[in-house]
């Protein structure tokens, strides 16, 4: 299996994302004049929102495993059996082309980054395997992580709340 992202993309975004988590996580420290529970909901919903929109861009990536393609995109995530990819094309970014007409795109669909990857020619390395292996489903799903973010949210909601009764 390999999974092809942009690395400095997902590390600088990584890095991102936990900053923004800290910087709230800090917040927690400091005594603000005139601050009230409210607004401290606020700035931490505000800034949940923000690492939550970094991370939908870190998470993209394209898994090339035995079984097929998955696609890994901001909002959505594809599985594409090796049976129902008919070929690559680079138009200029990486598609998948399947057998039903359909097209899967990356969101990282940088030719280049899938050649040092695979160690050669896009179209010529997915596009052997295409066609092979059992024709399965291709999946489509809504993938927003939300079960994460629902636990950052209750995280820093239980510490609002403790806040809150701590100072009065």
């Amino acid at each position: 299996m390999r999974v092809i992202r942009h690395r400095a993309q997902h590390v600088f975004g990584s890095v991102l994302v936990v900053l923004v988590l800290a910087t709230v996580g800090w917040s927690y420290t400091e005594q603000v004049p005139n601050e009230t529970t409210w607004s401290r909901a606020q700035f931490t919903g505000l800034m949940i929102v923000i690492a939550w929109g970094m991370w939908l861009v870190v998470k993209t990536r394209v898994v090339v495993g035995e079984d097929g393609i998955t696609v890994v995109n901001w909002f959505t995530r594809y599985s594409i059996p090796w049976g129902r990819l008919r070929s690559v094309a680079i138009e200029p970014q990486v598609t998948f082309l399947l057998d039903n007409g359909g097209r899967v795109r990356p969101a990282i669909g940088d030719p280049v980054l899938y050649e040092r990857v695979l160690g050669g020619p896009v179209g010529s390395i997915l596009g052997a395997r295409s066609g092979r292996g059992g024709a399965g489903e291709v999946v489509r799903r809504l993938d927003l992580e939300l079960v994460k973010l629902g636990l950052v949210v209750g995280i820093f909601g239980v510490a609002d709340v403790v806040l809150a009764v701590v100072r009065g």
